[in-house]
Formats: structure tokens, sequence, C-alpha cells
């Protein structure tokens, strides 16, 4: 019985070599002769567009990895990505399914840079544009003393923003024209320069603090930044692909 089993199994391993030799699977790849430079999209009535005779035409090639970021041509002004004319790198489906549709970008050529390309950039984004955003849509409450005679500086303005965590430099602060005193009791605002691109209002007021005991004083209020909606050109790609994006960063608000 020994003997037969093992008779049986070398004549199917015999047979398996022997198909091995004679069975191979090839694999070819193929692309277009003539590449789609748009999208084809479901028409009105259903169903997708019909091809063209030279969209039809294959040649054989290489495998492509299609790579999730590519570069696009803005030829419009886009909060929070970039101005007219700019070159920015964005997620594929981000671009064939938004920015193209609304004719808010198209692929790069040589004639296209050359006609739109603007010397004057004056969209924020990235990190800068979360800052304008974030700064607009905010109340600052500067803590001073009520006991001493002051005039607001852009000193003042900047220790109240680094007290919740906005690093802004003193050059790049405007007071208002009409003297803050400690007698001003009303709303007013300070104009915040963001890299010499915008000028952002931002609404403030005097906080007078009062001394509790040797060691403790009033705080501000604490609701200083107020809901926003950001447009997040980013929600498309994953993190390992986010670390590829220029001006990506995790830091604090900085302007």
């Amino acid at each position: 019985m020994t003997t037969f089993l093992t008779a049986c199994l070398s004549r199917l391993q015999q047979h398996q070599c022997f198909q091995a030799q004679y069975i191979t699977r090839t694999l070819t790849y193929l692309r277009r002769k003539y590449p789609i430079v748009q999208p084809q999209y479901l028409s009105i009535n259903g169903g997708t567009q019909e091809l063209t005779v030279e969209q039809q035409i294959y040649v054989e090639g290489e495998k492509d990895d299609e790579k999730p970021i590519i570069e696009v041509l803005l030829t419009e002004n886009v909060s929070g990505l970039g101005g007219k004319g700019s070159l920015v790198k964005i997620h594929r489906n981000r671009f064939w399914n938004n920015l193209y549709l609304r004719g808010l970008a198209v692929l790069p050529t040589v004639d296209c840079v050359n006609e739109l390309q603007s010397e004057n950039v004056n969209v924020l984004c990235g990190h800068s544009y979360e800052v304008q955003q974030r700064l607009l849509n905010m109340t600052l409450y500067i803590p001073m003393n009520p006991f001493l005679s002051w005039t607001l500086t852009p000193k003042h303005v900047k220790v109240a923003f680094r007290r919740i965590g906005v690093v802004v430099e003193e050059e790049d602060i405007t007071v208002p024209e009409k003297p803050v005193t400690t007698s001003t009791s009303e709303e007013f605002i300070v104009n915040v320069n963001i890299a010499n691109v915008a000028s952002v209002p931002v609404k403030s007021r005097i906080f007078l603090y009062q001394r509790l005991d040797a060691k403790t004083t009033t705080k501000p209020p604490a609701n200083t930044f107020r809901k926003i909606h950001l447009d997040d050109w980013t929600s498309d790609f994953s993190e390992n692909e986010l670390q590829l994006l220029p001006g990506h960063t995790s830091k604090p608000y900085r302007c």
C-alpha cells in the first residue's frame, strides 16, 4: 500500500512539472498612444462620454506608477492655495474633481505658465492662510494695569498675542492712530502684517486686570478664537504624502 501511494505521488509531481514547463503567464502593459488631456465625466443623460478613435489606440508600454501629487497652474486666486499664475502641488483627486471643474487650475504648459505667471502674489496659502483666518475670527484681549498711566504700543500687543500662542514681531504690528489709553473702553482694530502679503485687522479690547492677592490677578476671557471654516486642500493626502508638500508644518501659529 505504501509503495502504491509513493508511486502515485511521484506520478503527480511529474505531471505538475510537465504542466509548469508549458504553461506560462505573461503580463503586458498598454498605454494610450494619444493621452487624454481631460477626464471623462458622466454625461447629463447618464453614461460616460464616448471615446474618440484616437483615444482607443493603445501601444505597448511599461508599468506606470501614478503619483498622488501633481503640479498644477492656478488660473485664478484660490484662498489657502495660491495666487493666479502660481505653480502649486496638490492631490490629483482635488485637481480633477474640484479645481479643474471650476476653472481654477489647469495642467501647466510653457505657454500657459508664461501667460499667467504673476510677480505680485497677494494670496496667502498653507500655514499663513490658517493664521490669517484665525486672526480674522478672534478678539484679542490685551491685559493692562489700571493703576498706571500708559499708551498702547506694539510691544503690549505682542505680549498679548504671546499669551494665546501666536508669535508676532513688533515691526509687523500697527496700533490705531488714535492713542489707546486707560480710558479706552470700546473695541478697536490692530493690524498685523503677514509675510508682507496681507494686513489682517484684528478686533481688540483692553482688559484691566485686578490684583486678587500677592500672586494672583484676574485673567482675560479664554474664548479668544471663534469657530472658523478652512478650505482644506490637503484632505485627500495620507500622512506620508503630506510630508512631501512644501510648507507643511505642525508648528504653532507664527506670522
